[in-house]
């Protein structure tokens, strides 16, 4: 009895064996046509961001194998998504420890805790294992035999990489490996910082987080190389011609784009614009392959090319490009308010940004005019940067709404919390020798009644009625210029 127990005990295992290495020759198989891994490995890229708004595009890859499932998105298989972070190396790196310590303790947790708290996902059945033959995720980091071998608890493998380089970026990123069983999601990637370009300045640590914010979107979903593989909620793929469309119709009178046309996309994008007509939301141009949005239509979006400051937002069309993609579920009730071209229709979304007979306040038309950007969170200056396509916009340049208050009586000025700028004209108190030249000052500010804008100047309460009227405020000389009430109280 005891000896044809252990046959059966032999031949059960034997079988195990047999169907593990089938199952391995079928994932090489898949390899040799071109998946490169389990999940299928990408091909080497990425995208770089640094102070300069650079970008080197993920490459294109080849068509896949497709797998569908029909009920991918059950309601008993989603959750957070959950990224497990790997450090090793980051810390064996020939970099300075301050640089490690910073990376490992705020820069990356932020990164990776503003995403995950905010995307759900398609829950595994049992630990994330990457296959047995991948050793590298990029050129920097090496797979470690405990993710080859024991796996995760995760729904993706996020390894941290360091270096000194003397390029000009702050962090690339880029996804390793696909899941083909799985829809094709991104099951392990990289972000790699470049400390040479990293300081200890702490007023840019919100900044270093917005780009590696950045970096990591293009990383799980906002790149070329990863439109192919967007499927459906039944994990069929969608085909590129149904996510990408070179739209004839110009965009703020520039020659014609590529657009996202994807469901939600579309419809956030009409939603916001008010405007029926659209298709989409279209890319920047100014690049062979790009993955950022039209920055004159939306500029304060950090998924906009140029855009990633620590005043940049998370706009509710790449929430909706994350839904589309077929692989995450997002949280729209954790949006960041963005009121750049909302409900200002089509002829803000088609006509010339610098037209004199459609004026918008998400533009200016003097360069270097010192004023107020579009929001009045900060004193500003007109520019037109590259990434702007011959768009002029007031670029913030002393933000109000600090955490330290400065405030002075004369001319009236306040910086700190609920302060917003406010446009003046010679505005000084009333026995100020000669005139102020300040062309726009921060002051304490509210909102009442329908939108109308109250402005503290010094100790006195100034309540504007209406966009561009001139106030002279008790005590003072000169005069505050009251803002769009539909701006300002946003």
């Amino acid at each position: 009895m005891r000896d044809i127990r252990r046959r059966g005990f032999i031949k059960e295992t034997t079988d195990l064996v047999e169907m593990k290495l089938k199952l391995e020759i079928i994932l090489v198989l898949l390899c040799v046509l071109g998946l490169q891994g389990n999940a299928r490995r990408l091909k080497e890229g990425d995208c770089e961001h640094g102070q300069l708004g650079e970008d080197k595009e993920l490459m294109e890859v080849t068509d896949f194998v497709t797998h569908t499932r029909e009920t991918r998105f059950s309601a008993n298989t989603i959750g957070k998504f959950k990224i497990h972070v790997d450090y090793s190396q980051l810390m064996t790196s020939q970099i300075p420890q301050w640089t490690k310590y910073y990376i490992k303790n705020y820069l990356a947790p932020r990164v990776v805790g503003y995403l995950t708290k905010r995307l759900s996902v398609l829950k595994r059945t049992s630990k994330l294992i990457l296959p047995s033959y991948v050793r590298k995720c990029g050129v920097l980091v090496n797979v470690p035999y405990e993710h080859r071998n024991v796996g995760v608890e995760a729904d993706y493998i996020l390894y941290i990489a360091g270096e000194s380089s003397p390029l000009n970026y702050i962090v690339k990123g880029g996804s390793c490996l696909f899941d083909p069983l799985n829809g094709n999601r991104p099951i392990a990637g990289r972000l790699e910082w470049n400390v040479r370009q990293i300081t200890k300045e702490w007023s840019l640590a919100k900044n270093y987080v917005r780009l590696g914010l950045h970096s990591l979107i293009h990383t799980l979903v906002f790149s070329p190389s990863l439109f192919p593989y967007y499927v459906d909620k039944s994990g069929v793929p969608l085909g590129k011609d149904n996510i990408l469309k070179k739209v004839g119709k110009k965009i703020m009178g520039r020659p014609a784009h590529n657009w996202i046309i994807t469901p939600k996309v579309k419809a956030a994008a009409i939603k916001h614009f008010g405007c029926k007509t659209m298709e989409g939301m279209p890319l920047d141009s100014s690049l062979s392959s790009s993955s950022h949005w039209f920055r004159p239509l939306i500029e304060p979006a950090f998924m906009a090319n140029g855009r990633s400051d620590k005043y940049s937002v998370l706009t509710e069309f790449t929430m909706a490009l994350f839904e589309d993609s077929g692989w995450y579920i997002p949280n729209y009730q954790l949006n960041e308010a963005v009121n750049w071209g909302k409900n200002k229709g089509c002829d803000f979304v088609y006509n010339l940004c610098n037209n004199e007979d459609h004026k918008f306040n998400e533009f200016c038309y003097e360069t270097n005019k010192i004023g107020c950007d579009h929001d009045h969170h900060a004193i500003s200056e007109c520019k037109s940067p590259s990434s702007m396509a011959g768009c002029s916009y007031n670029k913030a340049k002393k933000i109000c709404n600090t955490e330290k208050v400065v405030e002075n009586k004369d001319p009236g000025f306040r910086f700190g919390d609920n302060s917003k700028c406010i446009e003046t004209d010679k505005l000084a108190i009333w026995y100020h020798l000669g005139d102020n030249n300040d062309k726009a000052n921060c002051f304490y500010s509210s909102c009442v009644e329908k939108n109308q804008p109250v402005i503290r100047v010094g100790d006195r309460n100034v309540n504007c009625e209406h966009k561009g009227q001139r106030i002279t405020p008790p005590g003072y000389k000169g005069q505050i210029i009251c803002p769009d009430p539909i701006d300002f109280c946003f």
